[in-house]
Parts: C-alpha cells; sequence; structure tokens
C-alpha cells in the first residue's frame, strides 16, 4: 500500500493543475500576528486584520509538498509569491505565483485581467473558464491580504492549534461543498510576526503543504515580480 509522508496537523491539498490551484489562493495571504495560542481563534482573525490593513506589497519563496495517497513521496516544487495592493483601486493591484521548479509555470494578473505561461515562460493561452476563475482567485488574495473577521467567521469554523512549527488557526468550511477542501490550517512562525506555512486536506483526503520564507511585507517587489 502507498504511504504518505507527515504533513503538518490539519493538513491540506492543493490541485493538480495551474487552474485548479487558482482556487486556493484565496487562502495563501491570511498573513502575519502577533498571537498566543490560548487567546482564541477570534482573537486572532483580529490582530491579522489590525497587522495587514497597511499592506501593500507582499514577495515570499515557497516550497509546495503534495502528499498524494497513490504516491510513495510527495511531489516537491518552489517558487515564489508576489502581491502589489491598491485598497483605493482593486483593479489597479496585482497578484504573481510563479512555479520555479522543477518546471517553470505560473501566472499574473493585473489591471483586471490574467495571463498564464508554461515552461520556459511561453504564454499559455487561458480559456475563458480559466481566465475567469483567475480574476476571482486574484481579487481573493488581495482581500485575504487585508482579512475580514467577520466574513471570515461567517464562512469557516476556526479554532486555534499548536504545531512545532508555531501556533496557529485551522478553518473548516460552515457549508458542505461551498470549498474543495475540508480544513485547513494556517501556522505562524515562531516569531509570531509572519505567516510560516499553510497545510490543506481535501475531500480525498490528499494533502498539501506550502512553507513560506523570506517573507517581505511592504518594501520594494523585487525584479522577479516584473512579468
Amino acid at each position: 500500500m502507498a504511504k504518505k509522508s507527515p504533513v503538518f496537523p490539519g493538513t491540506c491539498h492543493l490541485p493538480r493543475t495551474l487552474p485548479c490551484l487558482l482556487c486556493w489562493l484565496a487562502i495563501v495571504l491570511a498573513c502575519t500576528a502577533d498571537f498566543a495560542v490560548a487567546a482564541g481563534a477570534d482573537d486572532l482573525l483580529k490582530t491579522v486584520a489590525e497587522r495587514t490593513r497597511d499592506t501593500r506589497t507582499l514577495h515570499a519563496a515557497f516550497r509546495q509538498e503534495r502528499n498524494l495517497s497513490i504516491l510513495d513521496r510527495p511531489l516537491v516544487s518552489s517558487g515564489h509569491l508576489c502581491v502589489r495592493r491598491n485598497p483605493d483601486d482593486p483593479a489597479a493591484s496585482s497578484v504573481l505565483w510563479a512555479y520555479t521548479a522543477p518546471l517553470a509555470s505560473g501566472f499574473v494578473w493585473e489591471s483586471g485581467k490574467a495571463r498564464r505561461w508554461g515552461n520556459e515562460g511561453q504564454p499559455v493561452q487561458a480559456r475563458d473558464a480559466e481566465a475567469a476563475l483567475m480574476d476571482v482567485i486574484a481579487r481573493q488574495v488581495l482581500d485575504w491580504i487585508a482579512i475580514d473577521p467577520a466574513a471570515t467567521a461567517k464562512r469557516y469554523q476556526t479554532e486555534t492549534v499548536d504545531t512545532p512549527q508555531g501556533p496557529g488557526v485551522r478553518l473548516r468550511p460552515r457549508e458542505p461543498g461551498q470549498s474543495p477542501f475540508i480544513a485547513m490550517t494556517a501556522i505562524f512562525a515562531p516569531t509570531l510576526d509572519r505567516l510560516a506555512g499553510l497545510v490543506f486536506v481535501d475531500t480525498n483526503g490528499d494533502a498539501t503543504t506550502l512553507r513560506f520564507e523570506n517573507v517581505q511585507v511592504n518594501r520594494p517587489l523585487p525584479e522577479e515580480c516584473r512579468r
């Protein structure tokens, strides 16, 4: 029987293709907080809202591990995420999600439009449904940078968790079928000043872990964010 590699508690799974991956990105940027586990999820989300309210730019490297029940080892990939947020005009904001290894691919959303690229940076024509999905998800990513605790509590059941990587909050959809995952955990660094990882478990029980490194907020975006 195939074995699954260990994952964080409250795991989660990112989809197998880029268009499907987009539906997870709305959760990727529920960012930083000064938080004690005992304080409770509501207090955590309120603190996140206060800390992220003035976020304008975000850049981070990521490592993704997809643990599938049919495989003995996780599928590992890496890349970077870039976000430029304009709270006064969301259409003037931009989101870039780029895989750099083992293959180069990704998408960028700016000025209300999304573009995809494949290996070696070649443009990929997105179908209408894919373009619409990228547009919706990019806007949700921007919303999650400046999180709305009331809206989150309305959609998800929340609870605090403690992990070896740091404190976190687990979210479970209140309405069955409203989300492709059954649980998601946001894990914060021991310093409590940045998001250290996200772990998802989907309806099939497969899991995906995202680990973030070198998170930079409100600093000039590097050249790799220009596309």
